[in-house]
């Protein structure tokens, strides 16, 4: 998924690595439509093409991870050891410790997740996840800033519509479709 506030996000992952002392990190944000999780942006050494095209589904146990673990609780979570928890699902060989913090949206939902990960058993403590969800905190707020640059932009065209139209077929047509649009952000 690419935002406007990419660049954002991106710093913000670096900065996850460079708080917590991690080999990886991402933000994996949910879709409206399908309630799976997807990676938005990657940070760090070993990501490819395909395993940034992970799809995470929160409420099928098999298929969670420890990503979507924490989507669905809303909690942060602390894996010392991958080989030892039952959330875990590989996608780097050489993980063997995870941190995770969701991340909301103006009405207290889970939007999505910050998680890095290291190489190296029990990497990550409290602190990691205290830093962790400052940065998660600023990324809720990149994103819904985002919104409503994007909810302004799409009301500002029906404006603009109103005043350049005189019939109110097309236009009820388009009232309804940037309606829809503004929604979906919301």
């Amino acid at each position: 998924t690419q935002h406007c506030c990419s660049d954002f996000l991106g710093e913000t992952l670096k900065e996850a690595l460079r708080a917590t002392g991690g080999s990886r990190a991402f933000l994996a944000g949910i879709e409206q439509e399908s309630a799976e999780l997807t990676m938005m942006v990657t940070a760090g050494q070993g990501w490819t093409p395909a395993n940034r095209k992970i799809r995470l589904r929160p409420h099928n146990e098999t298929e969670r991870g420890i990503t979507g673990y924490v989507a669905l609780t809303g909690e942060p979570y602390l894996c010392h050891d991958v080989r030892q928890d039952p959330h875990y699902i590989e996608s780097f060989s050489q993980t063997r410790s995870e941190a995770a913090v969701p991340f909301f949206d103006s009405e207290g939902r889970v939007r999505g997740v910050l998680g890095v990960d290291s190489d190296h058993l029990a990497a990550f403590d409290a602190t990691h996840i205290t830093r962790m969800t400052t940065l998660a905190n600023g990324v809720a707020a990149a994103l819904a800033f985002e919104e409503f640059r994007k909810r302004e932009q799409l009301l500002v065209e029906i404006g603009m519509d109103l005043a350049s139209m005189s019939e109110i077929g097309p236009l009820a047509k388009q009232v309804v479709e940037v309606a829809s649009e503004a929604l979906r952000c919301e």
